[in-house]
């Protein structure tokens, strides 16, 4: 009986547990009580789901190729290879970054920084590293590019691309915090996958030449117009017709005026030198023959107008009428006679003041001459002026010509080589649904409860792992336990047998729960 007590493991296992089951429903007790507070630290985390299925291969005939034929379309089932490469053009790291590139530009990504980021990496990077970086090499630290590959690498660390089993349907999972990046995320990359993989499909040397040299003819078309307003700027022009048209408008009408001027000046010193001679045949002639004009012409050579100078003439009146009574007064009286005498000492003084008279308007015709002489310079300068804007304005106008040519041969040959590569690009798209093979099944919608946690599985999870803790610690403890518990312990361990069982009375009272650490550890072990 005592050797099939001590060969049946079962039974002894059973007393240890039954032996420390105060300790073990304790424990257990302490780990249901963690696991009830756990669902409340761990972080909540949506999963969206998009997904995308990959149709069997159509083989091409050539250009409409079934209609002409006659024969129906032929297909190529997808392969296990096919589908691992759609799997890596997801995942690969270009696409990724394009798709995290434009939601950080849009606003919708952005990296959450904790507060070691805050008070401890960041100005360490900031004001040490970069610094450092900067004067050992020329590189320029480019915190965009550092911010999009941070969040490229935890895209990819919450990305999950796989294929459902047995099916031609690839599914795209997104792990985050915030179900609306995640829902932006999934949805943009499967929108880039698929403009990724028809840019491959359309990408083709024939519409890559054809692409190269419209844009090629944009960019020299744009350097043209820049040209041509350069060249505007350079002159000060607006419309080169125009304003040389009115350039010459105005030289021909300075020209003019600048004639008109010259006859004045030419006609004004003509009667300049004829008053200076006249005054010098005035103040040697004799008084009793004084004669003098006192008309003059008008404004110019070919006018047959005349003014009278009034004071001029009644000064040369004045001195007539005294040679005409001095004439009489010398028939009629002798030489010394008072009466000869008088109107001979008067025509004196006319003469005098004849002579001041013609001094006058030598004067005024000297100063006359030098205004036309200073409105003549002014007219040579502006008509010269003008000349040179003209010469200007020719040049500027036989260089924009020489460049609206260009511009006229550039444009034709940017619309010929546009309309070649739209025309090949349209019939690309307009079979670009024979050559794709990849259609976006479900694009991901909201979720509506979190992916984790998950209450009850956390509940779950939490009693049947402190279930097995307990009895773990409880079966560890017992073997530190030097304590005799059952009768059959003291013939196995002392080799000694057992007479008989005395129940003890002195039995100390279990130790009452408390919450301070020391008793609480006592109360747990006891």
């Amino acid at each position: 009986m005592a050797e099939s007590r001590e060969s049946n493991y079962f039974r002894e296992i059973l007393g240890i547990l039954f032996a420390n089951l105060p300790f073990i429903r304790r424990l257990f007790l302490l780990c249901v009580a963690i696991s009830l507070l756990v669902p409340f630290f761990i972080t909540t985390k949506y999963t969206l789901t998009g997904e995308i299925v990959v149709l069997s291969k159509k083989i091409q005939q050539g250009i409409r190729g079934d209609i002409t034929g006659g024969t129906s379309a032929r297909y190529i089932p997808v392969s296990l290879t096919d589908m691992e490469t759609e799997n890596n053009i997801i995942r690969s790291i270009p696409l990724m970054r394009q798709t995290v590139a434009d939601l950080y530009d849009e606003g919708v990504m952005a990296i959450e920084y904790g507060a070691i980021d805050e008070w401890i990496k960041i100005p360490l990077k900031t004001h040490i590293i970069n610094p450092i970086k900067a004067i050992i090499s020329d590189e320029v630290a480019n915190e965009r590019r550092e911010i999009i590959e941070g969040l490229t690498k935890e895209a990819l660390d919450s990305l999950e691309v796989a294929t459902i089993p047995g099916s031609n349907i690839i599914t795209v999972n997104y792990e985050s915090e915030n179900k609306e990046v995640a829902l932006a995320f999934v949805n943009r990359l499967m929108t880039n996958f698929l403009i990724r993989r028809n840019e491959l499909l359309l990408n083709e040397a024939p519409d890559d030449f054809f692409f190269r040299k419209k844009e090629s003819y944009k960019k020299r078309l744009v350097s043209l117009e820049l040209e041509k307003v350069e060249l505007f700027g350079r002159y000060a022009v607006m419309n080169t017709k125009e304003e040389l048209s009115l350039i010459l408008q105005s030289i021909n009408h300075e020209n003019n005026e600048l004639n008109k001027i010259l006859d004045k000046s030419l006609e004004g010193n003509a009667w300049l030198s004829y008053l200076k001679e006249q005054l010098v045949n005035l103040r040697s002639s004799d008084v009793t023959k004084i004669s003098f004009p006192y008309s003059f012409g008008g404004s110019g050579t070919s006018s047959n107008e005349f003014f009278v100078d009034t004071e001029m003439k009644e000064q040369i009146l004045k001195i007539a009428a005294l040679q005409s009574e001095y004439a009489t007064a010398r028939l009629a009286f002798r030489k010394e006679s008072t009466k000869v005498t008088k109107p001979f000492n008067q025509l004196k003084q006319q003469k005098i003041r004849l002579i001041i008279l013609v001094e006058n308007r030598i004067l005024e015709r000297t100063e006359g001459i030098k205004v036309l002489d200073t409105v003549i310079a002014s007219k040579n300068e502006r008509i010269i002026g003008f000349k040179s804007r003209a010469e200007v304005l020719k040049e500027v106008s036989a260089q924009e010509a020489g460049i609206i040519t260009e511009l006229s041969a550039v444009n034709d040959a940017y619309f010929k080589y546009s309309q070649q590569y739209e025309e090949r690009r349209s019939e690309k798209i307009a079979n670009l649904d024979d050559l794709s093979n990849v259609r976006i099944l479900s694009m991901a919608s909201k979720p509506l409860e979190p992916s984790s946690p998950k209450p009850m599985l956390v509940l779950i999870v939490s009693f049947v792992t402190g279930a097995f803790i307990a009895v773990t610690l409880g079966l560890i403890r017992e073997m530190f336990d030097n304590r005799f518990r059952y009768p059959e312990q003291v013939p196995a361990q002392l080799d000694m047998p057992v007479i008989a069982v005395f129940d003890d009375k002195n039995v100390e009272p279990d130790k009452p729960f408390s919450h301070k650490p020391a008793e609480f550890w006592k109360w747990l072990i006891q």
